[in-house]
């Protein structure tokens, strides 16, 4: 009998070293919060991540992010696939509804051009 891992979810946060990395690319270890929901992150063995970090830009996109675990600001035109298996991913916890919709609008807003 097989143990069961843990299967990233929309809303989760989680650790794990972003690198390799090449120019202004988020790098190192640090907290992302997850976009594709547990169904897909399954199916495809990927999901898709938005980083998070302590330092605020002011970048039009920035989303504010504070749990008891993770307080900055997610990072949506930093968004990016990732192999959650390979990069042995660890949760850290769980986004406010608020903060995952607010961070699925500034991708949408991004991928649209607008």
């Amino acid at each position: 009998m097989g143990v069961l891992k843990y299967i990233p979810d929309r809303g989760d946060i989680v650790g794990f070293d972003l690198g390799p990395t090449r120019g202004h690319e988020q790098k190192g270890h640090r907290p992302s919060l997850v976009i594709t929901p547990k169904k897909f992150n399954v199916i495809h063995g990927n999901m898709v991540i938005c980083p998070i970090t302590r330092t605020f830009r002011n970048h039009p996109l920035e989303v504010k992010i504070d749990t008891i675990k993770v307080k900055g600001v997610v990072l949506p035109h930093q968004i990016r696939t990732i192999d959650w298996q390979a990069r042995s991913v660890k949760y850290i916890g769980d986004a406010a509804h608020n903060t995952v919709q607010d961070v699925c609008y500034e991708l949408e807003l991004l991928i649209k051009g607008e």
